[in-house]
């Protein structure tokens, strides 16, 4: 039997892409108590931002807290349904090299 992927976060946490610094960002996922904030164009998502991209890049990239949160975030993003199989979210997962924002 097929388990189904289903809701794993009911919050999803956003930001808009041309307002928002890294700092902002940091704090919005801190203080929500989350692993990762999606950015944002609108209705559009543009990108993810996890608590460790913020901390690596930073450090990796010598970037400062006030930049936009676009210098950190990783893009494209993929989505699937939620009546997916496990075994498909682990089939996507493990092709794209993108980790599950789950809480």
């Amino acid at each position: 039997m097929m388990q189904k992927s289903g809701k794993f976060s009911t919050t999803i946490l956003n930001c808009p892409s041309n307002t928002t610094s890294i700092q902002k960002a940091a704090e919005l996922v801190k203080n929500q108590n989350q692993s990762a904030i999606f950015v944002m164009d609108n209705e559009d998502v543009l990108g993810i931002v996890s608590s460790r991209d913020i901390n690596n890049r930073m450090a990796a990239q010598q970037i400062e807290g006030k930049e936009r949160i676009t210098k950190v975030m990783s893009a494209p993003v993929y989505s699937i349904s939620e009546k997916a199989s496990i075994q498909e979210a682990v089939r996507i997962f493990k092709k794209t090299g993108f980790f599950a924002p789950f809480n």
